[in-house]
């Protein structure tokens, strides 16, 4: 028995060795978003890095493995791609050891650090740290790739020191790697050969402030460490985010670098459209993503809601110009920076120039009588107040020719027989119904209507005795019970009647359709006129184009910003897609049917709708 119980002991034993693997073995996935790139807002682009617990970049993940919330909202991925490596954009900070103990491998140190530095592209910047006893920048961020190349020669057994400032010179470089790179993909690239130490009163960062330093900042860290002295351990909480990379001597560095070189060009680019409105706020972003294989990861960064560096124009024209005859052409510029110069270009010839200083621009263009009719491509470019060109292309706009008088006679002529014509048919039409009306009376003719029904004038009332005077005992008895008698020769049709119960139903549609008390009054913002009265059948449109009901002069407001239509029995108000949204009592709606006090804002004006019968 008791070498049964060792048995089962014995093989518990091995079966929890088997599984705590397992146990602390669940792979891990990192997700960081190395920038926002919001210069074509509301177009936005995030570039993001998915990385497994050892750094390794992940790069086989499809679109649908990503989630993105803008502003605690799910919006939809336009795009989800691999960067090409030739694209990534990097801001690298190299932090150097020079204390004493790398002298014997110097020059292997220095050669492997320069190769690394000249395998950047020509849009990557870089950065140079050194720490021995203390740490220093010794060059921020620069695209002079040879300056940072010249520092590093000048590295020589004279200007090694006695101690390893590893704290400082990790904390230092990952500062500089979030405070001085506004785009690209940062990263912090440490090689150093022991463990930190520093001078005897010298004050030292803690190795946590180090890793949250790391970790706060969102700034990757790879750490290459060399020979026998170095602490895997420490090293291991250096590299958050990143890769580790032990190397025994340091004719390894160079495959060292170009592994973590290889690691920083993988990135996904993720592209939507933001419908926030272009306010220069500040919005939350919260992007994860899920692998089967590495689980899930989250992660938070911010957008600047600003209008675009690069004009948007928004462009209305009619189908087709006629010669002889202003453009009705309209475009709407939305830009971070104000609006200086339009064109108009008609076949890459520019037909039109004028300064533009507002939002809207409405050049007043007449197509010239030199000009054939036909097709042409017409371009609409705007430059801002610094110099950005933007440019909207419409590639077949018809001109035509206004008619000579020798055709306008035959034209109107053509218009008075197409009137007489389709007057003939509405009268057939209506002709054609009133027979058809009759004919459904049942004998295919007209029905005449019902005759009145007679009642005789009143009896004078009846006692004992007989009742005599002028007219009294003529005719037949009156029977009291009977009612009115129908006059004789005229008796109605069995079913017909003239009068019909009234339908409460339709009394109440009808009221609804009474719509003198609905008013919108403008409370306050730069809206014309300050009231306007609502009635069925009429839209009112609200926007900032001079042919609105309601004029909104602000630059936030859209050209057709919202129009209000009375529909299934009350008004109601429609977003026309305007840029910057339509809000009703604080919310943004698309369409909404208003009730008696609802206020309404289109760019900085508030108005109010005032009906007392839609009360809610």
């Amino acid at each position: 028995m008791h070498h049964l119980f060792r048995l089962v002991t014995i093989l518990c034993g091995l079966a929890l060795l088997l599984t705590t693997p397992t146990l602390h073995a669940q792979p891990e996935i990192n997700l960081r978003v190395d920038q926002v790139d919001e210069s074509r807002f509301p177009e936005v682009q995030l570039f993001a890095t998915v990385t497994d617990a050892q750094g390794r970049a992940l790069t086989d993940l499809n679109a649908d493995r990503f989630v993105l919330r803008e502003g605690g909202r799910s919006v939809t991925l336009n795009e989800v791609a691999a960067v090409p490596p030739d694209a990534v954009e990097l801001r690298v900070v190299l932090a150097l050891d020079i204390s004493g103990s790398i002298e014997p491998n110097l020059n292997q140190i220095k050669d492997t650090a320069i190769d690394f530095v000249r395998s950047l592209g020509p849009q990557d910047q870089i950065a140079l740290v050194v720490f021995g006893n203390t740490a220093r920048v010794v060059e921020a961020f620069t695209p002079d790739h040879g300056a940072v190349i010249n520092h590093i020669l000048a590295i020589g057994p004279s200007q090694l020191e006695d101690y390893t400032a590893l704290y400082n010179g990790g904390f230092e470089a990952i500062r500089l790697a979030a405070d001085g790179a506004t785009t690209g993909r940062r990263a912090v690239v440490v090689m150093t050969d022991g463990k930190n130490t520093i001078a005897p009163g010298t004050d030292s960062l803690a190795l946590t402030d180090v890793q949250r330093s790391a970790s706060e900042r969102r700034v990757p860290v790879h750490v290459i460490g060399v020979g026998p002295e170095i602490s895997l351990q420490e090293l291991r909480i250096i590299a958050t985010n990143g890769r580790l990379i032990e190397v025994a001597q340091a004719d390894q560095l160079a495959a060292a670098y170009e592994d973590i070189a290889r690691q920083l060009r993988q990135q996904y680019l993720i592209r939507y459209t933001s419908e926030l409105p272009a306010d220069s706020a500040t919005y939350p972003l919260e992007l994860s993503v899920n692998s089967p294989e590495f689980g899930t990861s989250v992660t938070n960064a911010n957008l600047r809601a600003l209008p675009p560096i690069v004009p948007q124009l928004r462009v209305t024209l009619p189908a087709e110009l006629v010669i002889g005859e202003p453009a009705a052409i309209d475009v709407e510029i939305i830009a971070r920076h104000p609006p200086a110069n339009g064109q108009l270009i008609l076949n890459d010839q520019v037909v039109f120039e004028s300064v533009i200083s507002e939002t809207i621009w409405r050049p007043a263009w007449t197509p010239l009588p030199d000009l054939a009719v036909g097709s042409y491509q017409l371009e609409v470019r705007v430059t801002d107040s610094q110099g950005t060109t933007s440019s909207s292309i419409t590639p077949s706009l018809a001109l035509v020719s206004v008619p000579s008088p020798e055709e306008a006679p035959s034209r109107m002529w053509l218009w008075i027989i197409l009137g007489a014509t389709l007057l003939l048919l509405i009268i057939g039409l209506i002709i054609f119904l009133l027979m058809r009306r009759g004919s459904a009376d049942g004998d295919g003719a007209i029905a005449p209507l019902p005759d009145p029904t007679y009642v005789p004038p009143p009896l004078p009332p009846t006692g004992p005795g007989p009742i005599t005077g002028p007219g009294v005992g003529f005719g037949p008895p009156v029977d009291p019970t009977r009612g009115a008698t129908p006059m004789p020769g005229n008796n109605p049709r069995p079913g017909l009647t003239r009068g019909r119960p009234v339908d409460k139903t339709r009394l109440a549609e009808t009221e609804a359709l009474d719509t003198g008390q609905a008013i919108l009054v403008v409370q306050q913002g730069p809206a014309q006129p300050k009231e306007i009265r609502l009635k069925a059948g009429r839209e009112v449109l609200i926007g900032r184009d001079s042919r609105a009901d309601i004029v909104v002069n602000d630059s936030k407001a859209s050209a057709e910003h919202a129009k209000i239509r009375f529909l299934e029995g009350g008004f109601s108000i429609f977003d026309l897609k305007s840029t910057n949204g339509l809000w009703v009592n604080g919310r943004r709606i698309d369409k909404l049917q208003l009730q008696d006090g609802d206020e309404i804002t289109v760019g900085s004006a508030h108005l109010v709708f005032k009906h007392p019968r839609a009360k809610g």
